[in-house]
């Protein structure tokens, strides 16, 4: 484990958060903004739902405190009735697709995770890893795992497909690490990869201009 000085951590945190106290709300805050760019809001202000939406994760997670989970059905049952209920609280605009909504949810438990470094209210071993275009390469290079009908993620709008890849991305790994772990280093590899091919395509476009 690496350790870091606390003033220093609190200056990452707070600009990495926006300099929100609360760990629940912050990761959900910033969880937004990762999958925002995919919402069609037809011009309307989110701020009102938003707000409904960080609220209801952090009275969600904080329940975990004293209703343990302790099988993977059980955190999954969970993980869907959130998303239902993040589903019908975000009636703007086009709404919330499980896409967008996994997206939310699912980067919401790693940053608590990387906020607190713990096992987040029990549940690190049994939470998803985020889908996005960057993971889906991963799990493609890595584990062999190919995300038909999955594509775009932000458009996911059938809950039992996107279960079906979380269980088949779990059976992959195979209890080596958490999904989650697996997916911090890998995810961060991908972005790595991808910018550094960007750089080598604007480099090769440049020389045949």
């Amino acid at each position: 484990m690496i350790t870091i000085e606390k003033n220093r951590f609190a200056f990452l945190k707070d600009n990495y958060f926006n300099f929100v106290d609360d760990n629940i709300i912050a990761a959900s805050r910033r969880a937004y903004r990762d999958m925002n760019r995919t919402l069609r809001l037809n011009g309307a202000n989110s701020s009102t739902f938003r707000v409904k939406i960080d609220n209801l994760l952090k009275t969600q997670f904080e329940s975990l405190k004293t209703q343990k989970i302790t099988r993977q059905d059980d955190f999954d049952e969970f993980h869907e009735a959130l998303c239902n209920d993040m589903i019908a609280i975000f009636t703007i605009g086009d709404g919330l697709t499980y896409g967008q909504a996994q997206k939310w949810l699912n980067m919401t438990v790693k940053y608590i995770y990387i906020i607190q470094g713990d096992n987040v209210f029990g549940i690190m071993k049994f939470a998803h890893i985020p889908l996005d275009n960057y993971i889906f390469k991963s799990l493609k290079n890595y584990l062999g795992i190919k995300a038909s009908g999955l594509h775009p993620w932000s458009q996911i709008s059938n809950y039992n497909k996107y279960l079906a890849f979380q269980k088949e991305v779990r059976d992959k790994i195979n209890g080596n690490t958490s999904p989650l772990e697996w997916e911090l280093g890998h995810w961060l590899n991908s972005v790595k990869n991808s910018k550094t091919q960007a750089d080598i395509n604007r480099q090769e476009s440049s020389r045949q201009i």
